[in-house]
């Protein structure tokens, strides 16, 4: 499978090859190529050592280094291939600033919950009043 998905504009081209349980990509990697592989790639499940290669990627940003790692996580030990070490430190940074799904961080203590929205309506009325000031002199 090699589809060319395309913006409207032409301004992004992305190309992916899938090949047994290795995916290949060409192209520039960057959000709107995401909302596109997304769409049409969202059943490409990859095997147990399964391989991505970013190699011939021209352009990554934090949506593709996203799309590049959960390519990575839907297969058990897949590897990727052929990634510059400009690559590389954009994937770990996202994989580092991802949230882990399934996990629901705790709610603030009611306590602390309270004083902190008393906290932020009487800084907002100050800076409210402050602008009123202000504007009527």
């Amino acid at each position: 499978m090699t589809p060319d998905l395309a913006s409207d504009d032409r301004t992004a081209v992305i190309t992916l090859t899938k090949t047994g349980d290795s995916l290949a990509l060409v192209g520039a990697l960057t959000i709107e190529a995401v909302e596109k592989l997304v769409r049409a790639f969202s059943s490409v499940q990859m095997g147990s050592g399964g391989t991505v290669d970013i190699g011939g990627l021209t352009v990554m940003d934090t949506a593709g280094a996203w799309w590049v790692i959960t390519r990575q996580t839907a297969g058990a030990q897949t590897n990727i291939l052929n990634a510059t070490p400009a690559q590389t430190q954009l994937i770990e940074t996202v994989r580092q600033n991802m949230t882990p799904t399934g996990v629901i961080p705790p709610l603030p203590h009611g306590i602390v919950a309270s004083v902190a929205t008393f906290g932020a309506r009487v800084a907002t009325a100050a800076q409210t009043a402050k602008e009123l000031l202000s504007f009527l002199g």
